[in-house]
Formats: structure tokens, sequence, C-alpha cells
């Protein structure tokens, strides 16, 4: 297993943050030759085996804890500009960029199958990727008008969504053998074939739905007034958070004793053992837009921002 040391860092544009009582260490790191390869960064993900893997508006970077490698188009991908990547069951990162889709095994850029090749041939923008429970994958294509579409190793299906074509689908989630589909419309369920809505009609303060979460077996919603709850096909706001209602919420992370969230810039919230903490630029946090977030094996935060800054 990889080990990563226990203190929150600063990538200049990442950060990795871990609470120990009342101190708080800081590491800096910065874009280098040997390094991350753009301050830019939209997504972290961690891997079976523990690999970090950054997708940066100037290539894809994975780190195993000690050194970086980079993959540019030259290296085989689509673009340069890497909007997410998801990890497969058994072990292949599949990579989305503003041109297409790339499959990587064993650190090599490989073709992607050549059924899936054709079908998604006319959608370019990989703007967020999921592997579901029973191995398919949810790829959604398009920035503003997204389309949704599961690969299930053999064919794609395009979802025929409950919402307009003016539609952006911003995360995805699985919960309770259902998928949730996040949009600037409400959230959407998916379960058996059937759709169910949810939006301002029935119980959202706000339609703009940014990330999911699994908090200690609750569904927790980040949306742009605060927090939600979900349960039993409906939605709930949690006097808990009730300080953070009006707050535009934009990223999620949680472990099985942690919740950490962000605002779209500066803010970063903790909540453990029934107490918040908040990390500002007072502690160092950059003013640009957070992307995501990430806890890891170890229990740190990894941040992405989208560009650089740092105290």
């Amino acid at each position: 297993m990889i080990n990563y040391r226990p203190f929150i860092v600063f990538l200049f544009f990442l950060i990795n943050v871990v609470v120990y009582s009342q101190h708080t260490n800081f590491e800096f790191f910065r874009t280098s030759p040997n390094g991350l390869s753009q301050s830019s960064v939209t997504n972290i993900l961690q891997d079976s085996k523990g690999v970090l893997w950054f997708s940066t508006s100037d290539g894809l970077n994975s780190f195993d804890g000690d050194v970086f490698k980079r993959f540019y188009r030259e290296d085989g991908l689509m673009s340069h500009e890497i909007l997410c990547a998801a990890e497969s069951p058994t072990g292949e990162i599949w990579v989305g960029t503003r041109k297409g889709l790339n499959l990587i095994i064993n650190n090599k850029v490989v073709q992607l199958p050549l059924k899936l090749m054709e079908a998604l041939k006319n959608y370019l923008h990989i703007k967020n990727l999921f592997f579901l429970e029973d191995s398919s994958l949810v790829i959604v294509t398009g920035r503003l008008k997204s389309k949704i579409h599961i690969w299930n190793g053999e064919c794609l299906e395009t979802l025929k969504l409950p919402f307009d074509e003016e539609t952006a689908v911003n995360c995805l989630f699985e919960y309770q053998n259902s998928l949730f589909i996040g949009t600037n419309k409400g959230f959407a369920t998916l379960n058996d074939g059937v759709f169910n809505l949810i939006n301002k009609s029935n119980g959202l303060k706000s339609n703009s739905i940014n990330c999911f979460a699994n908090y200690k077996d609750n569904l927790i919603i980040g949306s742009a007034k605060g927090l939600v709850f979900y349960k039993n096909d409906s939605v709930y706001y949690d006097s808990t958070f009730l300080n953070f209602q009006n707050k535009n919420i934009s990223n999620l992370a949680s472990n099985k004793n942690t919740l950490v969230f962000s605002e779209t810039k500066e803010f970063i919230h903790l909540y453990k053992d029934s107490e918040f903490q908040t990390f500002d630029r007072y502690q160092g946090l950059s003013p640009s837009e957070i992307n995501d977030l990430l806890i890891d094996r170890e229990g740190s935060i990894w941040i992405a921002f989208s560009s650089g800054g740092s105290s």
C-alpha cells in the first residue's frame, strides 16, 4: 500500500488536508518539470493501488507517493485538456477529455473497444465518468446540453433523461441500487429503467445540484443553497447544517467518520465528531475556484483548484 504523509499539503493549486487536534501542518508543492504538469486541476482520483490521478488543463498526472508521471496527446490521449478519470473494477483507468474518451492499461494509453469508438464518434466532450456496481460505465457528454450514455462492455445506450435539452449534468452517484443524476434543474434517480425527478416543486430550495456523498449511510447532496439529505424518495434539511443553507456547496467528500465540503471559492468545511472546522485564505487556502475534493486511504483530504494560489 502506498503511504502518504499525514499533513495538509498545498500543491500550489492542490491541497492535501488532515487535521490532528488543534494542529495543522502544511507542505507546499509547485508545478515543476518533475511535478504536476499544470496549475488547473479539474478532478482527483485514487485508484485501487493507491495511486493518485490528477486531471489538469494540460495533461493527466499520476502520483505514486514519490514520482509523478505525465500523459499527453503525444502519449495517445485525445487532448491535453483532461476533464475526469475513473477506475474500472478490473483496474483500467478511463479518461475523459475535451476531445474524446481514452483508456489506460498498465500505464499505457490503449485503443478503445471499436464498438465504443464508433458509438461515441459524435460525442467528444467527456464531462464525467462513473462506474456502477454492475461494472457498467456511465459517460456524460456535452457541457451545457448533456447526454448520458451507459456502456456495458458490448453496446452503448443513450438515456432519455426526464429533463429538457438545455440541461447540464453536473454529477453522478450510486446509492441503494439507484443512479442519482445531479443537474442544473434538480436531480433524478434511475432504478430499473424508471426515473424519479426531484426539484423545487417537491422540496429542494435550489435546482442547482453540484455533488453527492454517502456519509454514515446517509445520502448528502450539495446544492446552490446548502446541504440536502435524501431519504425514502424525498429530501429534507438537517438542522446541524442550517448555517450553510445559503451557501453554494460545490464539492463533497466523505469517509466513515469525516465529511468535507467546499463552497465554490475559498472555504473548506470539515465536519467530524459533531464539530465543524473551517479553512479559508487565513489558513493558507487559495481564493481560486475549487473543482474537486478527495479523502484518500490515509484520511488526508486533497483539494483541486482551478488556478494557482497559495500562502
